[in-house]
């Protein structure tokens, strides 16, 4: 097993929760009409931060591609040249923005302004005030407002080229030229990660060591095995899955099928990524790096083809 027990079970309840909340903000958000023949409409949500991008499917696939891609290098520069301040600003923005999006959702038009408020507040806790609460709580409403901005320019056919795609590019930067190792490394020097993080446990330092000055160690300063641990999971191991599931949902609402229910199958891809999570975290070696996108990936296609036969079932 990668990590232990009660880390693995809280890590896996922290995604499913996200996946949870994300597909409830997305069926809230969602604006469906019905033309006088009883077609069946559904249309770009408003969010705070104005109208999401419009553009064909395969656009949305480029446009996540080419972002993804740039993202990437200006990370990988800033890991090279240790810009841990510039990094702080670029995720303060993002996580404060995207939380931003779900806290409208939740609070409605009238309160877009409490919820930037919110949003930017809440990022700057994460981001300058690191602690394991405030940014497990933060990524629960990250990613959802993440998937509201993309899910209505995406459709199946083009989710899976994407997460197909994407799971063999986590193959190779893990594995082959292991830059995600390195930018994960970069992150968890700064404090600043995106994606889930939870605590492994520490062992305390003794009195002797922290009566000195009053104040505990910094975790720099302690021996190896007193060192805090971390167990993490990126935030594309999260964000695509949930992206993959609202898409689903929004074809599914286009196809006839209610809010609930579409969120009821929908909800069955996010089950089955948590198994493929889970499988990939009970079978892994501790100290190693895996690429968890091919297993969250296979997750979500089993998930998709049970909704296909639930379909032809019901």
């Amino acid at each position: 097993m990668k990590h232990p027990l009660t880390t693995t079970v809280l890590l896996l309840a922290l995604f499913l929760a996200t996946q949870f909340i994300g597909l409830a903000l997305v069926a809230t958000v969602m604006p469906v009409t019905s033309t006088d023949d009883g077609t069946v409409v559904v249309e770009a949500p408003d969010t705070a931060l104005g109208p999401p991008p419009e553009t064909t499917a395969t656009g949305g696939l480029l446009m996540i591609l080419l972002g993804v891609t740039l993202g990437t290098v200006l990370i990988l520069l800033l890991v090279k040249f240790k810009r841990f301040g510039l990094w702080k600003v670029w995720f303060f923005l993002a996580a404060s923005l995207t939380m931003t999006v779900s806290f409208g959702v939740i609070l409605g038009p009238r309160y877009y302004l409490l919820a930037g408020i919110i949003g930017f507040v809440l990022g700057g806790l994460k981001t300058w005030r690191p602690r394991p609460g405030v940014h497990n709580f933060t990524e629960l409403f990250i990613y959802p407002g993440i998937t509201i901005l993309f899910y209505h320019i995406l459709s199946v056919p083009v989710m899976l080229v994407l997460l197909a795609l994407i799971s063999v590019y986590d193959v190779i930067a893990v594995l082959r030229s292991k830059h995600m190792v390195s930018m994960a490394k970069f992150m968890t020097e700064s404090q600043v990660f995106a994606g889930l993080a939870v605590p492994r446990e520490l062992k305390m330092p003794t009195k002797k060591a922290s009566t000195a000055t009053g104040k505990l160690p910094k975790a720099s300063a302690l021996p190896q095995t007193q060192k805090r641990s971390t167990a993490i999971l990126g935030g594309g191991d999260v964000a695509f899955p949930l992206l993959f599931a609202a898409v689903v949902m929004k074809e599914l609402v286009a196809g006839g099928v209610t809010k609930l229910a579409a969120f009821g199958f929908a909800s069955i891809i996010s089950v089955f990524a948590l198994g493929g999570l889970a499988l990939l975290f009970f079978t892994a070696e501790k100290h190693k790096f895996y690429p968890a996108m091919p297993a969250v990936s296979a997750g979500c296609v089993i998930g998709w083809f049970i909704i296909l036969i639930l379909q032809v079932i019901i």
